[in-house]
């Protein structure tokens, strides 16, 4: 094994064979000409992907568990014996045996460039699934489930005008991603002990909320985790806590809308030369397309709030934005 220092001031362990990550693609398509120019296509997308990293280090010694570390701490003057056979703090390892995996169906309609205009729309229905965070440090998997907008949809177009005129335009959609509701506290909310500071609400299983998973859901299992669970001794100490169910008009995560267009005045001079003159507008009807959420439920108050929009910076799903640019070809 080989180990480097972090920023964090702990050692982080790497295999000293650390493997290169790798993946399995399958596609199977068709296409049919509707007519002439028409085209469309359907393509089923397989991809699997082995080897990765967890995407974070993991306590290999479960050094804050409550049945204690692997490797038995250390005591009295143990910690600065270098013969000693104990440890005195967490043993932080980069794992590579995470996964991933991509199933889709793709589905695309292509109108070529004909009779001054030209149209591309295209459709995903996805699932995708990772490991989105370690739960369980005794079992690493166990955060293992789907992540990602299900649904996606995206269409653009150009008409070209007369006079040197074109006006192109390009609609951006996609749906909600499934969210893990939870908890996190340390030891006041690690139910099972294993040492992880989050909580993922018991009963919900991965991934579930906006998969089928609501508000009653949210508040059935917040009663239960208060009936099973809060105001008992904790596994490692002191009292689990209980939970309160938001209030208000929180929400899990929001869609994702942009629509963006372009107004070009194209001068051609001297044969060969052409300069575009464009107006832009991003995100044209100023849909909010919200994120920042946080789901931790020790603060119902924040919980299921966004704190920023999608493209803060200048752009598409950001706030409504003007451009207006040059641009010369030959």
């Amino acid at each position: 094994m080989n180990a480097q220092k972090s920023v964090t001031g702990f050692a982080t362990i790497f295999p000293t064979n650390y493997p290169t990550s790798y993946g399995y693609h399958f596609n199977f398509g068709a296409q049919r000409e509707i007519k002439p120019g028409l085209v469309i296509q359907g393509d089923f997308v397989s991809r699997q992907f082995l080897r990765r990293s967890f995407g974070t280090t993991v306590d290999a010694n479960r050094f804050n568990s409550a049945e204690g570390p692997v490797i038995p701490r250390c005591t009295g003057t143990q910690s600065t014996d270098p013969r000693a056979q104990c440890s005195v703090d967490a043993i932080q390892v980069r794992d590579p045996n995470a996964r991933s995996s991509y199933r889709g169906l793709l589905v695309k309609l292509d109108k070529r460039l004909a009779n001054r205009w030209l149209l591309t729309a295209s459709y995903a229905y996805a699932h995708q699934y990772s490991v989105l965070t370690i739960i369980n440090k005794r079992d690493w998997f166990a955060g293992y489930g789907e992540y990602g907008s299900r649904q996606v949809f995206n269409v653009s177009g150009v008409l070209d005008l007369p006079k040197g005129f074109q006006i192109s335009m390009i609609s951006s959609m996609s749906s909600r991603a499934p969210v893990n509701p939870g908890a996190v506290g340390g030891a006041a909310t690690d139910i099972d002990g294993d040492g992880t500071a989050t909580q993922w609400l018991p009963g919900a299983g991965v991934s579930r909320f906006n998969r089928g998973f609501g508000r009653r859901d949210l508040t059935r299992l917040i009663d239960e985790w208060n009936n099973t669970y809060g105001g008992k001794p904790a596994p490692r100490g002191g009292t689990i806590s209980r939970l309160v169910a938001p209030s208000g008009a929180y929400q899990f995560g929001d869609n994702f809308f942009s629509q963006d267009f372009r107004v070009t005045k194209v001068i051609p001079f001297r044969d060969r030369y052409k300069l575009n003159v464009f107006g832009e507008v991003f995100n044209a009807f100023n849909f909010a397309n919200l994120g920042g959420f946080a789901y931790n439920l020790l603060d119902p108050g924040g919980f299921g709030r966004p704190t920023t929009r999608a493209g803060q910076v200048f752009g598409s799903g950001g706030p409504r934005a003007f451009q207006v640019g040059t641009r010369l070809s030959f």
